[in-house]
């Protein structure tokens, strides 16, 4: 297995109190890593921690299977809280600027302001931009470089429904093209819809999960109350055969997605069965996280 980040027991301590306390992390090449956790759980202390902004009190890191963080971590592109902006200068001067550490050319850098949707911001200064501007302009100095590795703290904040969606898209399509990501967030939706896999921070011990393994946990079945469970199951088969169906305590319960569950019923009411019942069970993405969380 190919980890891009591999954490082993890792500590951060401010005083007493432990921000990161044994932290065991594995990212692996290409994934999309979803950081979730409430504020105060450790997820920006973790990222600082593997970007050299902080030392760790103990525990190991290693950074593309290297204990070299120095050389590993010119791979890497991030954006830690609010973006490091200079106010006073343009979008295109902020990107020369940073530059200096991730060599770039001015044709990327143009490339990289559409990328971000501020190609037609042309003078404006920095300091006169919105906060979603701000994020996007941060997000494109991250960029610089071409890294492997991107770690977004908060990529989507301030930005609006439409804003979202293009970095959303953004994301998607760099991982498609082989950039790894590890990205915080409190919008469980939206970090729902691209990552890969999971780590739940919660007062600074992480949980991992991937993707498929949370939509197991996660899945909402439907419960039915019927007058002929066993007709019922019979006639799902024949009309709906892409639903799992089983039988348990008089009750028929369907394990796969239903997509129309009005079409369902009015099927089982045309052929003379009874529904009394038709209710979803399971645990939702949000409530497996809250549990995990605290409330």
């Amino acid at each position: 297995m190919e980890y891009v980040v591999e954490t082993n027991a890792l500590v951060k301590k401010y005083g007493q109190k432990a921000a990161v306390d044994n932290m065991s992390v594995h990212v692996r090449k290409g994934d999309i890593y979803g950081l979730i956790g409430k504020n105060g759980a450790g997820k920006t202390s973790l990222m600082k921690l593997l970007l050299g902004l902080t030392i760790p009190n103990s525990g190991e890191i290693k950074l593309f299977g290297s204990t070299d963080l120095g050389a590993a971590r010119m791979r890497i592109g991030s954006l830690i809280e609010a973006p490091a902006i200079y106010k006073n200068e343009t979008a295109m001067e902020n990107l020369a600027r940073f530059s200096l550490l991730a060599p770039t050319s001015k044709n990327r850098m143009h490339e990289l302001l559409e990328l971000v949707g501020l190609g037609d911001v042309g003078k404006k200064k920095a300091g006169a931009f919105s906060l979603g501007m701000r994020q996007r302009l941060g997000i494109a100095i991250a960029l610089l470089g071409d890294p492997e590795l991107l770690i977004l703290d908060e990529p989507i904040n301030g930005l609006d429904p439409a804003g979202i969606k293009e970095i959303r898209d953004l994301i998607v399509e760099m991982n498609r093209r082989g950039t790894t990501f590890m990205i915080s967030s409190h919008l469980l939706d939206e970090l729902g819809k691209i990552a890969t896999n999971y780590g739940i921070a919660h007062e600074g011990v992480l949980e991992e999960i991937t993707a498929e393994e949370l939509q197991r946990k996660c899945r909402v079945s439907l419960k039915l109350g019927v007058s002929d469970p066993a007709k019922a199951q019979e006639l799902i088969r024949a009309s709906f055969p892409e639903l799992q169906t089983h039988i348990e305590g008089g009750k028929l319960h369907i394990l796969s997605d239903v997509n129309d569950p009005a079409a369902l019923n009015r099927a089982l009411v045309m052929a003379d069965i009874g529904v009394y019942e038709l209710a979803g069970e399971g645990t939702g993405m949000e409530d497996f996280f809250i549990e995990r969380l605290g409330r």
